[in-house]
C-alpha cells in the first residue's frame, strides 16, 4: 500500500468510520444526517436514480449532495413521495411546519 490518500472504511462498531491507514476512528459520535442524505440513503445513495426521479442529470443532483445548490422547490414533493423523507425536513424555508395552537 502507498502512501497516498487514506481511505474511509466503515467498520462494524457502531459504523463508525476508520482510517485505513493509520486505523484511527476519525468520530466518536454518529455523523448527524442531512434530510437529502436520508432520501438518498432511501435510494441507495443513488444519484442517478433521484435524478430520474426528479428528470434532471446527475450532475444536477451531485451539486444538491455536496451542498453546492439546494434542492429546487419543483422538485421536493417527487423526493418526499420517492423516499418519504417529509417535505417539511427538506425544504423548511419553503415549507414550514405549522405551529401547534
Amino acid at each position: 500500500m502507498g502512501y497516498g490518500k487514506a481511505r474511509v472504511n466503515r467498520v462494524g462498531y457502531n459504523n463508525l468510520p476508520y482510517c485505513n491507514r493509520t486505523k484511527a476512528r476519525l468520530t466518536l459520535c454518529p455523523m448527524k444526517q442531512s434530510p437529502l442524505d436520508r432520501a438518498m440513503a432511501a435510494l441507495d445513495n443513488n444519484q442517478s436514480e433521484m435524478a430520474r426521479i426528479c428528470g434532471v442529470k446527475q450532475p444536477s443532483v451531485w451539486a444538491w449532495v455536496h451542498g453546492q445548490k439546494p434542492l429546487p422547490a419543483e422538485h421536493v414533493l417527487k423526493v418526499e413521495a420517492a423516499t418519504g423523507v417529509s417535505r417539511h425536513d427538506l425544504r423548511p424555508d419553503i415549507y414550514p411546519r405549522e405551529k401547534a395552537a
